[in-house]
């Protein structure tokens, strides 16, 4: 029984670092950077619009070192609950079940332990591990927001986003939180049982208060979701290099290259509403 309350106080503590990488405001991002507003703003001689855009590119990487380092954490959090369902239940996925049901088992009574905002975790972390197929690396990065967890988390220090790439790798094309954390939802909202069933009324119930907390990362739900239409600057680069070749690409000065991208990341977006600062930006970078 010890032991089960020990594994059951380590995935608790799990859960609380996957929290931790799943809170991604935009400010979170600018923590990361490689420079701040005022650096690029002496880089372009004070033009506060290519210093805008060479900055927010900067925190556009940031955020996907961010989300990387979410799906890692997220990743190894899920290998553990699956380690720890196996070992107590003859079911792939007892969580909801143990949510729901008042058995005396040591699942149970974790999972019934656990707040909304833990279950909505875990549920996150279940679907990463069961859907994904990462890459898992063997230290994540921490600027001081996660400690090691013996025997399941190891961290290492870094300062900016590039330092964090270097110990995770370059993020993987499937390591996306948006269909996860749509699933997860789907878990909590209960649309595979029978709408008048004490089940769907529970997980409903439950959905609710999940929903109540109005957590940052349930608001980043939306943020991620448009993210997935509006091309980040990777995409962009993609783009803009397929279109000059790669050779002209590279050519461009750090200032030109810079407003063709902007031009092209609004170009790209479907919420640009100022069709003009397309044409404004790409009139920029043929200037310079």
């Amino acid at each position: 029984m010890a032991d089960a309350a020990s594994k059951g106080e380590t995935l608790r503590a799990l859960l609380s670092a996957f929290r931790t990488c799943l809170i991604r405001p935009r400010e979170r991002a600018e923590k990361i950077a490689c420079n701040d507003l005022d650096d690029y703003r002496s880089a372009f001689d004070d033009d506060e619009g290519l210093a805008q855009s060479a900055f927010n590119d900067d925190v556009d990487q940031a955020e996907e070192a961010l989300e990387w380092r979410a799906v890692a954490v997220g990743d190894l959090v899920g290998g553990a609950m699956s380690d720890y369902a196996k070992a107590n239940s003859a079911l792939d996925d007892p969580w909801t079940a143990w949510r729901l049901e008042l058995s005396a088992e040591p699942g149970g009574v974790l999972v019934r332990r656990l707040s909304e905002e833990e279950f909505f975790c875990s549920r996150v972390a279940y679907h990463i591990h069961a859907d994904l197929n990462i890459r898992r690396p063997a230290s994540v990065p921490t600027d001081g927001d996660l400690e090691d967890i013996q025997g399941y988390l190891e961290t290492e220090p870094a300062r900016t986003w590039q330092e964090w790439l270097e110990i995770l790798g370059p993020p993987q094309e499937e390591a996306r939180l948006s269909p996860v954390m749509a699933a997860a939802n789907h878990d909590l909202t209960g649309q595979q049982t029978q709408p008048d069933s004490e089940v769907a009324k529970k997980i409903a119930e439950l959905a609710d208060m999940v929903a109540a907390f109005q957590m940052p990362m349930i608001d980043g739900m939306e943020r991620l979701v448009a993210q997935v239409a509006a091309p980040n600057r990777f995409r962009a680069e993609e783009s803009l290099q397929e279109e000059l070749g790669t050779e002209v690409y590279k050519s461009l000065s750090d200032s030109a290259r810079a407003a063709a991208l902007e031009a092209e990341r609004r170009f790209r977006d479907p919420e640009t509403v100022d069709w003009n600062s397309v044409i404004s930006e790409l009139a920029k970078a043929f200037e310079l």
